[in-house]
């Protein structure tokens, strides 16, 4: 099975897993323990990743045995809890579909390990990881989801911003210019300012969106709540790099 084959049995859920297995997987030196520890509970299936790699993407049983079958992992039932290891040929599959998707798809794996950045707080990396999970979820274009979609990356950018400006989060996004203008000048600040006010109308419209399809504008499937999670990440990132003002 060529890779073009691979890539068309793998569900988004099973793609994103795998793309998360192979990063993690390449980060742990070859002498350490690479395998991927199964943890299945009443609460929710995981993984624990070696070097304890968050892992954001869906995981189930049913998604790792497809990834077993198209040979892309290995599993080891003989440990207490079942375990998967990724093959040589996982690796170069991930290497092919980064190439073949260009710049803009690394930026948005970028932005994923972005979540584990130093600098962001506990519970706007929590907002922002569990708007991922919801965006990989089969029913994520149903209405309460986006709406819930919407509600996480709105508070996760306004909790960037409050960090920063201080006051009501509401008011947070539309007071960060001025900060913004001090710290990084009169060129730059205002382009990320203008920025956070266009993704935090990104994540009103995901809120709203029951109005805006009644408007003529409905969404435009998952691609756009995966483009408007990423973004949000980048930019509370952006945000929460900006040196306080002296």
């Amino acid at each position: 099975m060529d890779f073009e084959e691979v890539e068309s049995e793998l569900t988004p859920e099973g793609r994103a897993l795998l793309i998360q297995m192979v990063d993690a997987h390449l980060d742990t030196p070859a002498a350490e323990d690479r395998a991927f520890i199964w943890l299945g509970s009443v609460g929710g299936d995981s993984l624990v990743a070696p070097n304890d790699a968050d892992l954001t993407a869906p995981v189930s049983h049913s998604i790792l045995h497809d990834l077993v079958e198209l040979g892309l992992l290995r599993p080891d039932f003989s440990r207490t809890n079942d375990s998967y290891e990724v093959r040589a040929p996982a690796v170069r599959f991930v290497e092919w579909l980064r190439s073949r998707d260009g710049a803009v798809a690394a930026a948005e794996r970028e932005a994923l390990r972005l979540i584990d950045d130093n600098i962001l707080g506990e519970d706007l990396k929590h907002h922002l990881s569990e708007a991922l999970q919801l965006v990989w979820l089969d029913e994520s274009t149903n209405t309460p989801i986006v709406i819930e979609i919407g509600q996480h990356l709105r508070s996760a950018l306004q909790q960037a911003c409050v960090a920063g400006v201080g006051g009501n989060a509401e008011k947070a996004p539309s007071g960060v210019g001025k900060w913004f203008e001090q710290v990084l000048g009169e060129r730059d600040g205002p382009l990320l300012a203008n920025t956070v006010r266009w993704c935090l109308e990104c994540c009103n419209r995901l809120m709203h969106i029951v109005d805006e399809a009644a408007k003529g504008r409905p969404l435009r499937g998952r691609e756009e709540l995966r483009r408007v999670a990423f973004l949000t990440i980048t930019v509370c990132v952006e945000v929460a790099s900006v040196d306080a003002p002296k």
